[in-house]
């Protein structure tokens, strides 16, 4: 209900100022809405369209040989059904906006004429392509980091299970001289490592959803505590919140990758264990 001004700057099509004074629109607060990118909440009004249009000039304008231009506006958003893929909408768009412009051509008058010849059919992505490269260079960045600790963490399974070995010899030669097959004996430690990586991955992919899931109020509840420790800010990322969305497609490629890991991690082990002789294990028993 606040009672505000607002200050508008006429400008030409190439974003120039026209030099006339600027026109001060009183209006109340009514409401606010959010999209969550922080460059369009923190300097974006909604207001009235017929209103603002005419108060802008850009609604319809008798010109000197006694024809009218048309209203028009600089931008058109257009929203689009959830499942729709966004590069063909915009083809399609773009296809029908190009079939009605040869239409108009030649009915219209030439300032109308001009400003239509300029129209482009953009998607967000292609609106927001540098912002976009910039975080898929830190999303590669990030995953050639976590790839990097994953290896680390392969090598660490290979040391674990090699230390397990070593530390049955004595029941690897036992069950070896029960009858056992090498192959038998290398399959324990595998399947072993399948059921570590198996129950480690879920307990991860559990624990981390969870963190996701409550990343926002995780950040507010260490702002809280210390201003310093909040991480996220708005002005640099963008958005105005964490994301907070676990992707499933991503989520399992991850799950499969560290049991792949774990597999991987556990075939030296389990190819030692399956050399392993009876009489030497059993010499000094």
């Amino acid at each position: 209900g606040a009672d505000v001004a607002l200050t508008l700057m006429p400008l030409s099509p190439s974003g120039n100022p026209l030099g006339e004074p600027p026109v001060k629109l009183p209006l109340r607060y009514a409401d606010d809405v959010r999209t969550g990118i922080y460059e369009i909440d923190s300097m974006s009004v909604y207001v009235d369209f017929d209103l603002l249009q005419k108060q802008l000039a850009m609604d319809a304008q008798p010109l000197t040989d006694d024809a009218v231009s048309k209203p028009r506006a600089s931008q058109l958003l257009i929203g689009l059904q959830p499942g729709v893929e966004l590069n063909a909408a915009r083809d399609q768009i773009a296809a029908a906006w190009e079939e009605f412009y040869v239409k108009a051509v030649g009915t219209l008058v030439p300032q109308d004429e001009r400003l239509l010849s300029g129209v482009q059919v953009l998607t967000w992505e292609d609106m927001q392509r540098d912002f976009i490269r910039a975080v898929e260079k830190e999303k590669v960045l990030v995953t050639l980091l976590f790839s990097l600790i994953s290896l680390v963490a392969v090598v660490l399974v290979v040391c674990i299970f090699y230390m397990i070995v070593e530390k049955k010899t004595k029941d690897i030669g036992i069950i070896k001289a029960l009858g056992a097959s090498g192959g038998g004996v290398g399959g324990i430690f595998v399947l072993y490592a399948l059921a570590v990586g198996v129950i480690g991955s879920l307990l991860g992919l559990g624990i981390g959803s969870l963190i996701v899931w409550n990343i926002n109020a995780i950040q507010d509840a260490l702002a809280w505590i210390n201003p310093q420790l909040r991480v996220w800010s708005p002005e640099i990322y963008s958005f105005d919140r964490i994301p907070e969305t676990v992707k499933a497609l991503d989520a399992s490629v991850i799950v499969i990758a560290a049991v792949a890991g774990t597999l991987v991690g556990s075939l030296i082990p389990a190819y030692i264990a399956a050399r392993v002789w009876p009489v030497k294990a059993l010499r000094y028993e």
